[in-house]
């Protein structure tokens, strides 16, 4: 028989074993004796995601009171849940030579020697002494246990939704997770003028996906792909994706062409706890307080506060700028304002409109002698306003988020180009000639579409961030862990992107842009100051 069949066999056997034996771990712990209505709580869903709620962030479902005591301090329990010491798996976190227990379900039904030199064991817990030392902190031998281990003030609908989640601690996987693989998913077009592009991306994700594989995966689990597909409008789409969550189990989602009503999609997967790597921060500040959303580069909001930090070294200190803006941008144009205060800049004057009219907007600048123009316009109307300053034969500096200028960027006259400075999160120049050749190779091994080589290698991108938390979280795989293991990435190269780092607050990777003006006679951006970064 060849080598190959034999070591195919084998896998199908050791599979069907692992199968068999996660099916007959419930019965065999019954026969042991160790299911008795005294041991096991109540079970229900509803239950086992309260009681995660309150192991994970210290936050009772029911809104209760819900307090830890440590000595004679009394904090709310979110400043100190199980998880933060003994860990999304419940087997403990050494921290500050402290060595939390293992509080695995498995662990606290069974004897335990607590303490070698004292020759000191403790019995098996059942439920009752579970919300004994919960509450009080006595073992079920009457021990007390050490003073680092909090007492909660906790209420006996939450302290029953806990030990619920404690019954299945260590045993169940995170949705998407098997011994054998890690389902993810992705969210694009499902038709429209991106359709093409969207069925582009998930075949590119599927042939990097497949390659890995090849090499064993992540420690020996495998990739799979689902996709789900956009609906008419954003709403449908979150509804969509809300439902596929219930519906399907996935661990997390790679990418996201989606757009519009951002807050109510990062509000879902904030919600549900499903981890995202998403490839630009939103527009608005405010969304980026979502700790299960990774964003690979800068959205808007953060372009701008790095364009706000450059300006104010351009500008004649003498005449204050003006910020010009569509109502639709006005939480854009709030951002900006409180850099400038965080900055220290000059006055500012605002000015916005529903209706752009360029011969008027023009005119009341030029009259009242503004020599700065922050735009938050799109590419037609950059390039009407142009048009009219360059009638006038006025030109003031105008510094524009590139995104927002579109195509128009490149159509900038000589004499234009030397006035206008645009902020861009990236540049062609991040991506590597490994990285570059990287892609190359999977189109040609996977046989794939052409697709717009900014929009792919930023795919590309999404999916090598996701298998690098998958990589730091370690075997013993979480959702939980997962993001906290992609907390502390430091300065990761992609070869595709800017270096990406992410913090405990921090959830936007490459947090800045850069400066460029554009090179007419290339057609190509060129910088003209370093990466400056965006911190608030």
């Amino acid at each position: 028989m060849p080598r190959h069949t034999s070591q195919s066999q084998n896998r199908r056997q050791t599979a069907k074993l692992s199968r068999f034996l996660r099916r007959s771990l419930s019965r065999w712990i019954c026969i042991a004796g160790m299911c008795s209505p005294l041991l096991l709580p109540a079970q229900t869903p509803s239950a086992v995601e309260a009681g995660q709620l309150i192991y994970s962030k210290g936050e009772s479902p029911s809104g209760s009171p819900l307090s830890a005591v440590l000595g004679d301090t009394v904090v709310p329990a979110t400043l100190m849940p199980c998880a933060s010491c003994h860990g999304a798996d419940g087997k403990g976190r050494t921290e500050g030579g402290i060595v939390p227990s293992e509080i695995t379900w498995s662990a606290l039904i069974r004897t335990h020697e607590t303490d070698k030199a004292l020759e000191r064991r403790r019995k098996a817990y059942d439920l009752n002494s579970l919300r004994k030392v919960l509450r009080e902190g006595l073992d079920p031998d009457g021990n007390e246990l050490g003073i680092t281990m909090p007492r909660y003030q906790i209420s006996d609908d939450d302290m029953s939704s806990l030990l619920a989640y404690l019954g299945q601690l260590g045993i169940r996987n995170d949705p998407g997770v098997t011994a054998t693989s890690i389902r993810v998913a992705t969210v694009v077009p499902g038709k429209g003028p991106l359709a093409e592009s969207g069925t582009s991306v998930v075949d590119l994700l599927r042939a990097y996906f497949a390659e890995l594989n090849l090499q064993g995966g992540v420690y020996g689990r495998h990739l799979e792909l689902d996709t789900i597909e956009t609906r008419d409008s954003s709403a449908e789409t979150v509804k969509a994706i809300q439902e596929f969550f219930r519906s399907r189990e996935v661990f997390g989602l790679v990418g996201l062409m989606v757009s519009g009503e951002e807050r109510k999609l990062l509000d879902s997967l904030e919600q549900s706890g499903v981890p995202a790597i998403d490839i630009f921060g939103p527009d608005d500040d405010r969304l980026l307080a979502k700790p299960v959303v990774f964003h690979l580069l800068s959205g808007l909001a953060a372009q701008s506060r790095a364009l706000v930090k450059f300006a104010q070294d351009q500008m004649d200190p003498a005449s204050p700028f003006v910020l010009l803006y569509p109502e639709s941008k006005q939480p854009l144009a709030a951002t900006i304002m409180e850099a400038c205060s965080t900055h220290s800049c000059r006055s500012a004057q605002l000015l916005h409109y529903s209706i752009f009219d360029a011969e008027k907007i023009v005119s009341s600048l030029a009259a009242n002698k503004h020599s700065s123009i922050i735009f938050l316009g799109q590419g037609p109307e950059l390039k009407a306003l142009l048009a009219e300053t360059a009638r006038i034969h006025w030109q003031p500096q105008i510094f524009q988020p590139g995104p927002l200028a579109g195509e128009e960027a490149f159509r900038l006259s000589p004499e234009a180009s030397e006035h206008i400075f645009f902020s861009f999160p990236s540049l062609p120049s991040d991506v590597s000639a490994d990285a570059l050749a990287e892609y190359g190779f999977l189109v040609r091994k996977y046989k794939l579409r052409p697709l717009h080589t900014a929009r792919a290698l930023s795919a590309l991108a999404d999916a090598k961030v996701f298998v690098e938390g998958l990589k730091l979280c370690g075997r013993d795989l979480s959702r939980e862990g997962f993001v906290d293991a992609l907390a502390t990435l430091y300065n990761f190269k992609t070869g595709l992107t800017p270096p990406l780092t992410y913090g405990a607050t921090r959830r936007v990777g490459a947090l800045g842009a850069y400066m460029v003006k554009l090179d007419t006679k290339t057609k190509t951006f060129a910088p003209v100051d370093s990466w400056i970064e965006a911190g608030r």
